[in-house]
């Protein structure tokens, strides 16, 4: 629901501050304002989300993608406009190259190609912002699946092999199927000498494979025919 729905009047006065819209997407806040010489939208969000993400150096946050990005992250009861907004925010505004300036005329806006903006412009700008501020909290709350490093005991139960040499910390896995030999060697004493071969077509990885997410990219990347459910 979006209320206060104004439309925006472009002018050159200083510290003006007028809301356009006020409105609730997914269960998030925003408000767009009108500031004369171009508008600005904000997102109400939680200091937490501020304090993970937001890269202060560069005023930027990761997987947030804004009109000319973010120009403001803090308490949004500082802003002229939004005193009576008592939350963290983050915003972003439209006085960026190729868009409409209040300062300098229509004819002059106009000769240059620059956007004109509208308030149904911003609510939208502000919902694609919230789809994106959603996705990142979401992302936060997944748990991440371990990535355990390669042991004998992991390795034994996916099906490996001592070498028939007897070296100790080191196993294989290995197949033939139709004619396509091939074979995953593990060294877990010196992981630089481990190595995957593919005899058909002819591939071969020698390298590091120290974690069970090396060792099923390595797999996936050799087309193996290896049951990867058991990892």
């Amino acid at each position: 629901m979006v209320t206060n729905k104004k439309e925006i009047v472009y002018n050159n006065i200083e510290r003006f501050a007028v809301i356009v819209a006020a409105g609730e997407y997914r269960g998030v806040k925003y408000v767009c304002l009108n500031q004369g010489r171009h508008p600005s939208c904000y997102v109400m969000c939680s200091q937490e989300f501020l304090d993970k993400h937001l890269d202060k150096t560069f005023n930027t946050i990761d997987g947030l993608h804004v009109h000319g990005g973010i120009t403001y992250a803090g308490m949004a009861d500082k802003l002229l406009g939004l005193e009576d907004y008592d939350s963290p925010c983050f915003g972003w505004d439209y006085g960026h190259a190729g868009d409409w300036a209040g300062y300098i005329s229509e004819e002059q806006n106009l000769a240059y190609g620059h956007t004109k903006y509208t308030t149904d412009m911003l609510i939208k700008d502000c919902e694609n912002a919230i789809d994106q501020y959603l996705a990142i909290q979401e992302k936060d709350t997944q748990v991440t699946e371990p990535n355990p490093n390669l042991t004998k005991d992991l390795l034994f139960k996916l099906g490996f092999t001592p070498m028939l040499n007897g070296i100790d910390d080191a196993l294989r896995l290995e197949g033939n199927n139709d004619g396509k030999k091939w074979k995953i060697y593990i060294d877990l004493n010196t992981p630089s000498w481990s190595y995957v071969i593919n005899q058909n077509p002819r591939r071969k990885y020698e390298g590091e494979i120290t974690t069970l997410d090396d060792l099923k990219s390595i797999i996936q990347l050799f087309d193996l025919p290896v049951d990867l459910s058991k990892f």
